[in-house]
């Protein structure tokens, strides 16, 4: 049985980080996707240039001195706030709340894409899935909303019970692909 435990139920950011890491290992578990990648490595990428930022600065004020160094502290501290803007445009706009992008497939041969947002207000306890599936022969996409209560995941205590969460998504997100192929 695949538990975990939150230090406070009354933390959304723990809950929806839990639920975020089982709908992963859920849709992966049930259709064996091929999870994309691409929005952790440009984060990565971004936190990368940061530290290179901050290392450069570094050796820059080890080398001038105080007061020499604060035209390299300022250009660093300008470029330091663009890439906070361009990390936030991108989360915003790009990413999107995308929580999981997967490429599923039978056999070798590419039949679909399933996107799957989360959204979570910060008093509510309803935790809404957005899905999207592409068949990519046929061209056709289908929609739906997923609807959740997070307490029916969680005991009291705050060990999150796995099979209800994975019972719920496994069915809803067959519906959605049903619904494509009925359409």
């Amino acid at each position: 049985m695949n538990q975990s435990k939150v230090t406070s139920t009354n933390d959304s950011i723990q809950l929806k980080n839990t639920l975020y890491d089982q709908l992963a290992k859920c849709i992966e578990n049930q259709w064996g996707d091929s999870r994309s990648h691409q929005h952790t490595y440009c984060k990565l990428v971004l936190g990368y240039v940061f530290v290179f930022i901050g290392a450069g600065l570094f050796l820059y004020e080890q080398k001038k001195e105080l007061h020499d160094g604060k035209f390299g502290v300022l250009g660093c501290v300008i470029a330091y706030w663009l890439l906070q803007v361009a990390s936030f445009m991108y989360s915003r706009f790009v990413e999107n709340n995308e929580t999981f992008v997967g490429y599923i497939y039978q056999g070798n041969d590419h039949v679909g894409t399933l996107n799957v947002s989360t959204a979570m207000q910060p008093h509510s306890p309803t935790y809404q899935i957005p899905c999207l599936y592409s068949d990519s022969k046929t061209r056709k996409h289908a929609q739906g909303e997923l609807k959740s209560s997070v307490s029916s995941c969680f005991t009291e205590d705050g060990t999150f019970v796995a099979f209800e969460f994975d019972d719920f998504i496994k069915s809803s997100v067959e519906l959605v692909a049903k619904r494509q192929h009925r359409d």
